[in-house]
Formats: structure tokens, C-alpha cells, sequence
């Protein structure tokens, strides 16, 4: 089926105003693309036909997208940040992001050096993380948090106080 294009600049104006943008063909399932460069298009009409039907017409008003932005990207180094917020009373966020897939623990030690707590200890994907540590057990005091992902280890320290 054949499908011309027409345009025009306000999504009000009458049929009759529109100006011919081009003509596609539609593929066996009846879909077709049409890239239109002009930002200032608002309403789009399509007029379709064949041979065995007349030709129908209808006005459409489309969704202009301006930017597409990729939140996924895998990182490509590791990295532990520092938790927010630090100071904290009583939970803060602890985030970090790992270029490859391999078993990651996550623990959190008291100035001493002995463990408190256990975040995560588990194979995670490539990718960018986050957990919530509750230290509302726990005194203040200074604490660090130690990230180890095969041979990459990184110590931070946040302040709990209460």
C-alpha cells in the first residue's frame, strides 16, 4: 500500500493546508517508517491507497522526540562512592558501579576493624548499585565500608551520628 505524507506547522489548520512531505510504501504487515527532519511539524496527515480501495485520509499529531539519552551504560571502570548522606542518623545509601560481572561483597566494619554487617555478598552483573545500610542498632562512631570484586578492593568512611 502507498502512503503519502503531508505536513503542516500548527495542528489546527484545515486539510486543505497541508504541504506533501514524500510517499512510502508499507510493508507485508501493513507498518512503514517516515523520518521528518523539520522540528516545526506538528501534525502529520497520511493519506493511504491501493488499487483495490479508495483512498482514506487522516490527520495525526505525533510526539517530536529531540533526544534520546542511555541511562544503561556499563561502566567501564570500578568505583565506590561515597555514601549519602555523611553524616547519617540512621540510614544512609551506599553505591558503587562494577565494569564486570563477579561475585561483589559489600561489608561494613566499626574502627576496631571488626564486621558489623554483611550487605551484599553475591555474583552481580556489570552495572551500577545501591543499598540502604541501617545503622539504627548500632552507636556513633565512625565506620567504614569496604567494597572487594575479585581483585579490586576500596575502603570509605561515614560517620553514624545519633
Amino acid at each position: 500500500m502507498k502512503i503519502d505524507i503531508y505536513k503542516a506547522n500548527k495542528f489546527e489548520l484545515p486539510a486543505s493546508a497541508y504541504e506533501w512531505l514524500g510517499s512510502v510504501t508499507t510493508n507485508a504487515n501493513g507498518a512503514f517508517s517516515f523520518l521528518i527532519n523539520n522540528p516545526t511539524v506538528e501534525a502529520v496527515s497520511l493519506t493511504a491507497s491501493n488499487i483495490l480501495a479508495p483512498a482514506t485520509s487522516k490527520i495525526i499529531k505525533y510526539d517530536l522526540v529531540t533526544s534520546v539519552e542511555e541511562d544503561n551504560k556499563i561502566p567501564t571502570e570500578f568505583s565506590l562512592n561515597q555514601n549519602y548522606p555523611n553524616p547519617f542518623n540512621p540510614s544512609t545509601k551506599i553505591s558503587w558501579q562494577s565494569p564486570v560481572g563477579s561475585r561483589q561483597t559489600l561489608k561494613v566494619y566499626d574502627v576496631l576493624g571488626n564486621e558489623v554487617t554483611t550487605l551484599v555478598d553475591e555474583y552481580r552483573d556489570a552495572g551500577r548499585y545501591e543499598v540502604e545500610f541501617d545503622a539504627s542498632g548500632l552507636s556513633s562512631g565512625v565506620y567504614f565500608y569496604k567494597l572487594t570484586s575479585g581483585s579490586f578492593t576500596q575502603i570509605k568512611k561515614m560517620t553514624l551520628i545519633k
